[in-house]
C-alpha cells in the first residue's frame, strides 16, 4: 500500500506550486514511485472510471503530443501530464529527434484545488540525471506488472537494452524484488560493458555483459526488453517454462490496421505470444482503441478489427485486475508468462506527480502559484 493517509485539505489552495526540472531532479526514490503506481492501479482495478487513454496527435512533421488524464484518489490526485516529441520511424527503430520536457497539471481529487504544476520529468534519486519521456513511471509500471506475474522466487534478469529506460528499469526491479543478477545485452558491446559496470554499483545486483540476446534470455527466469527496437528484440522459442517477459512497449500486433502510423514497434515476436500462458497489458481499451480518438459509431468496429488481427485476446488481462485479484497470472510454476506495458496510463503520471508534489512541499521546494 501507498504509505501516506493524505488529509482532504493537504492541498489547500494558496499551497499550489510551481515546480522546474530542478527543482525534480532527485525527488522521490523509484521504490516510492513504484508503489504509488502499484496503488493507482488498484484504484483503477476498482473505479474503471478513473482512467482515460492516452491519446495522441500528429503533425504532418511527425511532431506528436501525448496527453494522460486520470485520477488517483489514493493519492488525492487528479489531473494530466503532456509531452511532445518530433518522432522519426524507420524499419529498425523509433529514433526521437526532439523530446521536450513533459508538463504535469495537477489537482486535488477531494477539493479540486489546484495542488500544483511540474514543468519538467521528476526522476528517482537513485538516477536523478537520467530521464526518459516518462520513465520514472514507464520502469516503475512495469515493475509493477513484473511483480504481479513472475514468480515471487525468479531472482535473474535478462535485460534487453542499455539505454536509459533499461537503466531506470533495472533500479526499478531492483528496488521492488530480489534480484541477485542481471544480464543485459545490446547491439554495441561497448555499451553493454560499460551498463554493466555503472549498474552493478549503482543498483546493488551483479551485472553482467552477455554475449548474445539468447544467452541473457535463456539464463534468467526474468526477460525486461527495453529497446527503442521496431523489431522483435527476443525470440520466443529461447523462453523456457516459468520464465516471465516483460515488454515496455505494446508492439503494432491487435491494432486496427489503417489506424497505425509508420511501421509501429514490438520487442515480441509471434512465438512469445503463442507460448504465454497470460498476456498482462497496463491497459486493455488502449491496445483495442489505439492513440487516435475514435467515434462512438467505430467503438464495436474497432474492437471486432482489434480481435480479428490478433488471436490472443482470451489471454490478455488487465493489470488493474491483477494487481486488486481479480484476475490470477498464473496456475502452474511452468506457466512463461508475458506484460506489456503498453503506453503510459495517466493514472501513474498522476500519482508519481502527487508524490513529487508532497516531497517538494517537504523540502520546501518551489515556486507558489495563485490558484
Amino acid at each position: 500500500m501507498v504509505p501516506h493517509d493524505p488529509p482532504h485539505d493537504e492541498f489547500a489552495e494558496e499551497s499550489a506550486v510551481l515546480l522546474t526540472q530542478a527543482d525534480v531532479r532527485g525527488i522521490i526514490s523509484i521504490s516510492d514511485a513504484v508503489a504509488e503506481v502499484e496503488q493507482a492501479y488498484r484504484d483503477w482495478g476498482e473505479d474503471r472510471t478513473l482512467n482515460y487513454l492516452c491519446k495522441r496527435t500528429k503533425t504532418a512533421d511527425d511532431v506528436r503530443v501525448c496527453v494522460h488524464q486520470a485520477a488517483a484518489p489514493s493519492a488525492d490526485g487528479t489531473g494530466l501530464l503532456v509531452h511532445c516529441e518530433q518522432v522519426s520511424n524507420d524499419p529498425e527503430a523509433e529514433h526521437y529527434l526532439h523530446a521536450a520536457a513533459p508538463i504535469s497539471v495537477l489537482f486535488s481529487a477531494t477539493t479540486g484545488r489546484l495542488a500544483g504544476l511540474i514543468l519538467g520529468e521528476p526522476t528517482a534519486s537513485e538516477l536523478p540525471d537520467v530521464r526518459g519521456v516518462a520513465g520514472l513511471r514507464t520502469a516503475a509500471t512495469s515493475a509493477v506488472g513484473t511483480n504481479a506475474m513472475a514468480s515471487p522466487e525468479a531472482s535473474t534478469l535478462g535485460l534487453i537494452g542499455s539505454g536509459r529506460q533499461a537503466a531506470i528499469h533495472v533500479i526499478a526491479l531492483a528496488a521492488s524484488r530480489p534480484l541477485d543478477r542481471v544480464l543485459v545485452f545490446s547491439r554495441n558491446r561497448e555499451a553493454r560493458i560499460a551498463f554493466a559496470e555503472s549498474m552493478s554499483r549503482l543498483a546493488g545486483v551483479e551485472v553482467v555483459a552477455a554475449e548474445s540476446a539468447q544467452q541473457a534470455v535463456e539464463e534468467s527466469a526474468i526477460v525486461l526488453t527495453a529497446t527503442n527496437s521496431s523489431k522483435p528484440a527476443i525470440d520466443g522459442r529461447w523462453l523456457s517454462p516459468g520464465q516471465h517477459v516483460t515488454s515496455i512497449v505494446g508492439g503494432i500486433v491487435g491494432l486496427s490496421p489503417e489506424r497505425r502510423a509508420g511501421p509501429g514497434r514490438r520487442e515480441l515476436d509471434d512465438a512469445t505470444d503463442s507460448r504465454a500462458s497470460t498476456i498482462g497489458l497496463a491497459s486493455f481499451e488502449q491496445l483495442v482503441y489505439g492513440f487516435e480518438e475514435v467515434g462512438s459509431d467505430l467503438l464495436v468496429d474497432s474492437y471486432r478489427q482489434a480481435r480479428a488481427a490478433y488471436p490472443h485476446w482470451e489471454k490478455t488481462v488487465d493489470l488493474g485486475d491483477l494487481v486488486i485479484g481479480r484476475s490470477v497470472a498464473r496456475t502452474s510454476a511452468d506457466d512463461i508468462t508475458v506484460f506489456k506495458n503498453n503506453a503510459g496510463q495517466g493514472l501513474g503520471d498522476v500519482a508519481i506527480g502527487m508524490a513529487v508534489l508532497r516531497a517538494a512541499k517537504r523540502l520546501s521546494l518551489g515556486t507558489p502559484i495563485a490558484a
